[in-house]
């Protein structure tokens, strides 16, 4: 966006105060754009096969798949807690 905005307005409109003059700024901007593009592609599709491969595969997310089960029994655990208020308590009697 920066980068569009240096295209259309000039590159004094994006430099920074205090920055030192430089030619060609627009294309700076431009490129730290593609490269934070390709590495949110590769992250993703990083943690898609990962991900694949846990499900698909019980023996590459054994980890995953253990750490799943046990927060599976925590939730049923709390969902088996009874909660009783003040009222609903025993009284205690000297």
């Amino acid at each position: 966006m920066v980068a569009l905005l240096g295209f259309a307005k000039g590159q004094e409109f994006i430099r920074d105060p205090g920055q030192r003059d430089e030619n060609g700024l627009t294309f700076i901007y431009l490129g730290a754009a593609l490269v934070m593009l390709i590495n949110g592609y590769i992250s993703h599709t990083s943690y898609v096969r990962q991900f694949n491969d846990s499900v698909n595969d019980p023996e590459l997310g054994a980890e995953e798949n253990s750490l799943q089960k046990e927060l599976d029994k925590a939730n049923v655990a709390s969902e088996n807690v009874e909660v009783t208020t003040k009222e609903e308590a025993p009284s205690e009697k000297s």
